[in-house]
C-alpha cells in the first residue's frame, strides 16, 4: 500500500481512481513542482485503442444574437416588474396609513 497525502485530500485520488484524470489535473492549475511530482507516480497511459472518447470541453460563445439578449431581458423583466408592483402596494397602503 502506498502512503501518500495529497494536498487536496485522499478525496480526490479516490474520486479519481480508475479514470483517466488528465482533464482534471490540468483544470485545478498544477504548479511545476506538482508536474514533476506526478513523474513519480505515473503509472502509465492508456493505449489509444482502449482509450474511451470523452466529450471535449467547449468554449463559450459571446454571440450578439439577438436571441439571447431577448432571452436575457425576458430574466430580467419580470422580477423588476414584479419589485415595482410590490413597491407600489407597500406605499399605497402603507403610505396611506402615516398619514392618518
Amino acid at each position: 500500500m502506498y502512503s501518500f497525502r495529497h494536498p487536496g485530500g485522499e478525496e480526490v485520488l479516490i474520486e479519481q481512481a480508475g479514470k483517466d484524470a488528465t482533464e482534471n489535473f490540468e483544470d485545478v492549475g498544477h504548479s511545476n513542482d506538482a508536474r514533476e511530482m506526478m513523474t513519480k507516480y505515473k503509472i502509465g497511459e492508456l493505449v489509444e485503442s482502449e482509450r474511451t472518447n470523452v466529450a471535449q470541453k467547449s468554449e463559450p460563445t459571446w454571440s450578439t444574437d439577438t436571441q439571447n439578449e431577448e432571452s436575457s431581458m425576458k430574466t430580467w423583466l419580470l422580477p423588476l416588474v414584479l419589485c415595482l408592483v410590490a413597491t407600489l402596494f407597500y406605499k399605497y397602503f402603507f403610505g396611506s396609513a402615516k398619514q392618518q
